[in-house]
């Protein structure tokens, strides 16, 4: 009977052993569920985060419109990436943000709207023909500025201070940035501009502008630049640099050149300066405005 009951007692404890082992695995196990499931919250809540950096970081760039952005904070495991799209024509776009932390990804998308004033007016633009020099040198009696009296308000002036931020309401570098056609000396094609062109002339050299061309809206040309063609354009024209027309050269708006003193320039040929109004306002409005800020007017995750 002792080794009976010994017996019972064996496998009893042996049952017992086997119900604790259990308990413990399962315990275990739970424990580690319990801490994965926590992690995964963790993560999931700073992706969350981290796709909202991105929404902000899209937003704050280049004067407030919105730009596709790639980042990371702290290190490798804990990115955003911000795609934006214009919504058609208007002044709306959609951020797209995901962030990802520790291979956990949270998406949210926000509908930004860019705040847009108007930068400048056709008032800023007073004279058929406007320099930072102290002359206007014409040649030939085939030159005519329209008009001509310096004491007449639209009149040709001489030795002026004008600021191109001033005129235009942007910077030359947001001008550079937002042109429609950006050209080098190199391969500038004056077939027919408009928009807002941009010209970068190499440092030291003038651009030459021959045959026949015609274009309207704002051009920009940063040097020197000598028209010897036939060239006709509707709208303003501003030179950083030394200004020479030789050829048949019609401009209707206003002609701004900006050099030094000894720069002076230089009207010969057939050149034709017109002050226009009408033509200076429609060149003005081809500009986009100041992006004054944006703002999120819905947001979804």
């Amino acid at each position: 009977m002792a080794r009976d009951k010994r017996g019972v007692v064996l496998v009893l404890a042996l049952i017992v052993t086997l119900i604790l082992s259990t308990l413990s695995v399962s315990f275990y196990i739970q424990n580690i569920n319990e801490n994965s499931l926590a992690r995964r919250s963790v993560n999931s809540v700073k992706a969350f985060w981290l796709a909202e950096a991105g929404i902000a970081q899209a937003r704050k760039v280049r004067s407030s419109i919105p730009l596709n952005r790639d980042g990371s904070l702290f290190d490798s495991n804990h990115t955003y990436s911000a795609r934006v799209n214009r919504i058609g024509s208007t002044n709306y776009y959609t951020i797209t943000s995901e962030g990802i932390s520790n291979g956990v990804s949270r998406i949210i998308e926000a509908t930004v709207e860019v705040d847009i004033v108007s930068g400048t007016s056709s008032a800023n633009f007073q004279h058929a023909i406007e320099t930072t020099a102290d002359q206007i040198i014409t040649r030939g009696a085939n030159v005519h500025i329209n008009p001509s009296d310096p004491n007449d308000p639209n009149g040709p002036k001489v030795d002026s201070d004008f600021s191109f931020a001033q005129l235009f309401g942007i910077s030359k570098e947001e001008m550079r940035s937002q042109a429609d056609n950006l050209y080098t000396s190199s391969n500038f094609n004056p077939g027919n501009v408009n928009g807002i062109t941009w010209v970068d002339v190499d440092s030291g050299t003038t651009l030459n502008v021959t045959g026949t061309s015609s274009g309207d809206g704002i051009l920009v040309i940063n040097g020197n630049v000598k028209f010897a063609g036939t060239f006709q354009f509707e709208g303003i024209i501003y030179v950083i640099g030394k200004l020479t027309a030789t050829g048949t050269f019609d401009q209707f708006g206003s002609l701004l050149v900006e050099s030094t003193l000894e720069l002076d320039p230089v009207l010969s040929g057939a050149a034709q300066i017109n002050y226009d109004q009408a033509a200076i306002t429609s060149a003005l409005a081809v500009l986009p405005g100041i992006v004054t800020g944006n703002t999120i007017v819905s947001w979804k995750e």
